[in-house]
């Protein structure tokens, strides 16, 4: 009886030990599994480093649609409560990527269509080419652009620019339609998520010289540097109806929301001062807002005009 009692006993020693073990091993494999994750990561990286152009393009634009989402859920999470030390850290990455964003677009082709829908909306070649070196930080937290401080001081520095060559530049500026509505109906996580989508689709209109900034929650200003009011208003144009035919969505699976906007333009002409520049923009997009969505509305320094809907 004792026999069987301690053979008992040594059986069932040796069954926690198997199990400790099976344990600890089951952690170790799981954390070598996540290591040789992560170690794949880098060689798939490095095997696309010698693949096309096209193919590196797709997977970082992948690896940024991941981050997003990433970050989505990271606000929804944390309530806005980041400490410091996180909150620098994020900083410190998107200054980064704002960097590597600007010396990706400033080396863009100028036949690149796919990525600049709108690239063709230039001035002509009798326009002087101004050339402004952007301020581009502070920048606003929820969409990354460029916010009304650097914004002030690179309108200061287009008109310089204008007065130096003698070459007129323009300012557009849009507002999003019934934001507070939107937030009541959404809330602020996903209106946050519709401003970024929206700054998206603006940027992507836009030529790489100019600059699109974010003046308040609901407003953006874009400087168009070196176009004159024929050329400006064709950009104008052709942002508007960017918005227009987007489809938004918070999530890439979800219902469309209806996001629209309205638009002022103005052209900047050589001795034009700031305030003269945005008092003619900000007329002609309170027109704009009194006509309903997705209205554009210009102003030439004399008078404003409506630019209808196309169909």
């Amino acid at each position: 009886m004792l026999l069987a009692s301690g053979a008992l006993s040594l059986v069932a020693a040796d069954i926690w030990w198997l199990g400790g073990f099976a344990l600890l091993a089951s952690t170790a494999l799981g954390f070598f599994a996540g290591y040789q994750t992560a170690l794949g990561v880098g060689r798939r990286a490095e095997v696309l480093s010698r693949k096309t152009l096209p193919a590196l393009f797709t997977t970082a634009l992948r690896t940024l649609d991941s981050a997003a989402e990433l970050c989505n859920l990271l606000e929804r999470r944390s309530g806005r409560m980041l400490s410091g030390e996180q909150s620098a850290k994020l900083q410190e990455r998107q200054s980064k990527l704002s960097s590597m964003f600007q010396r990706l677009l400033g080396h863009a082709e100028a036949d690149e269509t796919a990525l600049m829908p709108c690239r063709e909306v230039s001035p002509s070649p009798a326009e002087a080419k101004i050339k402004v070196r952007w301020t581009l930080t502070p920048v606003d937290p929820i969409s990354g652009l460029p916010d009304r401080e650097p914004f002030d001081a690179n309108l200061s520095a287009l008109l310089e620019a204008g007065r130096k060559a003698q070459q007129a530049s323009s300012l557009l500026m849009i507002r999003v339609d019934k934001l507070q509505s939107l937030a009541s109906r959404l809330g602020q996580a996903g209106v946050h998520t519709l401003q970024r989508k929206l700054a998206a689709v603006i940027c992507r209109t836009v030529r790489d010289d100019d600059l699109v900034c974010q003046l308040g929650p609901d407003l953006m200003g874009v400087l168009l540097a070196g176009s004159n009011f024929e050329s400006g208003s064709r950009m104008a144009r052709a942002v508007r109806d960017q918005v227009r035919s987007h489809r938004f969505r918070i999530d890439e699976n979800g219902p469309e929301v209806l996001v629209t906007a309205s638009f002022g333009f103005a052209t900047c002409h050589p001795d034009d001062r700031g305030d003269l520049v945005l008092d003619r923009a900000a007329a002609a997009l309170s027109k704009s807002q009194r006509c309903g969505r997705n209205q554009l509305h210009l102003h030439d320094g004399v008078a404003v005009t409506q630019t209808p809907l196309s169909a």
